[in-house]
């Protein structure tokens, strides 16, 4: 199958669990390649975005074909720059059917912004598509405002999630923890987050009593990666 990943949100800002879950369908035989559009902010990253790669490029992240393009971000208007990367990465994906031909099928990571473009490159190409949700209502909760919010944003995510072949949500609980903004009008399968399982694999260690506890933190330091829950399970 030729799968086409397609996420909201990458490198330097995350989302790397698109290149996870395509390494993951890769190694199930299928082709996969990733189109990616990146944001820029000038604020996190001025010098990036002064020098931004505006035209597609190819590059391989661990075995995977990308092909990327950066676009330079619109300051303090969050509906302009919307929909001026979803009008661009429809232009991305055009560029990747031109090169690479249709896929079988879509597979967007979030809804907000990537899964109402594969809904609109689904209508063009006559393909299906599938949204893999990751956010939750706290992060939904930051730009939509609380529940009950009639956020212009909605009825847009609402379209595409209905008409999606297939919603992922990345636990159960999403479905529940999201439906103030989104409802449940859709089709839905709750597969968690793909890992490495040849890493992260429980191997026999010396115990750590007696000893200081030391903690890498890989991700983002905050609240909502639940750290106070994992600290509490080794005292």
């Amino acid at each position: 199958m030729h799968i086409l990943e397609l996420p909201s949100f990458f490198p330097p800002y995350g989302g790397l669990f698109c290149i996870d879950q395509s390494v993951a369908l890769q190694r199930q035989g299928n082709t996969v390649r990733v189109a990616a559009n990146v944001n820029l902010s000038a604020r996190l990253s001025p010098v990036t975005y002064l020098f931004a790669h505006t035209k597609p490029y190819m590059l391989e992240m661990r075995g995977i074909e990308v092909m990327r393009k950066e676009l330079r971000g619109i300051p303090f208007s969050l509906k302009k720059c919307s929909w001026h990367w979803v009008k661009t990465t429809q232009e991305l994906v055009d560029k990747y059917v031109e090169k690479y031909g249709k896929p079988d099928i879509i597979h967007a990571h979030c809804c907000k912004w990537a899964g109402y473009v594969a809904m609109k490159c689904s209508e063009k190409y006559n393909v299906p598509y599938v949204i893999t949700e990751h956010l939750p209502y706290m992060i939904l909760a930051e730009e939509f405002g609380k529940e009950g919010a009639d956020a212009w944003q909605l009825p847009y995510l609402k379209e595409a999630y209905k008409k999606a072949s297939m919603v992922i949500p990345v636990s159960e609980e999403l479905v529940d923890d999201i439906a103030c903004f989104i409802g449940k009008d859709y089709k839905w399968k709750f597969i968690s987050n793909t890992i490495d399982i040849d890493f992260f694999a429980y191997r026999k260690r010396d115990s750590w009593k007696g000893r200081p506890f030391v903690l890498c933190c890989v991700a983002d330091f905050v609240v909502r990666k639940g750290y106070d829950v994992m600290l509490a399970t080794i005292k």
